[in-house]
């Protein structure tokens, strides 16, 4: 994953109140900017989202669960 990685800014225009959230609000502009496929977190309120703006959202146990099957 390091060999992939993008660092993202993100200025205050960029983050869209959503979740209701700051914090949670600034995950989901990150995944949008960088147009992530993937949102790995442990959040309840994000993972209830399940995507968002072509982003899936999913569990720690469901990625790995992803890569062992992959």
């Amino acid at each position: 994953m390091r060999s992939q990685a993008e660092q993202v800014t993100l200025v205050p225009g960029d983050v869209r109140a959503t979740t209701g959230d700051p914090e949670d609000d600034y995950v989901l502009a990150t995944g949008r900017l960088a147009k992530a496929d993937m949102l790995v977190t442990g959040d309840k309120r994000l993972l209830s989202l399940a995507e968002h703006e072509g982003t899936r959202i999913i569990s720690p146990s469901e990625f790995v669960e992803l890569l062992r099957s992959s």
